[in-house]
């Protein structure tokens, strides 16, 4: 059984993509996001809320569930926010970027 790690659970295709991979037998899935888990159906998988722009908090929750792949589609969805920063939006998703892509997988 393979470890599935999903950034962004909370977002539209986040949720798509717990909904599509929750229900297969082969992979073991823990969705996060930031906040509470807003997803209807929270069956066959785990949630966690996780900033993936916090360094330690991506680091304790890649050593406890041991993933063997994450799957990021974490993003920052206020378009407002995105429209009067968006150079802050990009350093931020760039950061999050390198702190998941700085993960050792199984």
């Amino acid at each position: 059984m393979k470890n599935v790690l999903l950034t962004g659970a909370n977002g539209l295709l986040g949720q798509k993509l717990v909904y599509a991979l929750k229900s297969r037998n082969d992979i073991e899935l823990l969705a996060t996001g930031i906040g509470q888990n807003r997803l209807i159906d929270q069956a066959n998988y785990s949630f966690q809320s996780l900033d993936i722009t916090n360094k330690t908090e991506v680091d304790q929750t890649v050593k406890q569930f041991s993933p063997h792949v994450i799957i990021n589609c974490a993003a920052m969805t206020n378009v407002d926010a995105c429209e009067l920063s968006q150079n802050s939006v990009g350093i931020l998703m760039l950061m999050a970027l390198n702190t998941l892509q700085m993960q050792e997988l199984n």
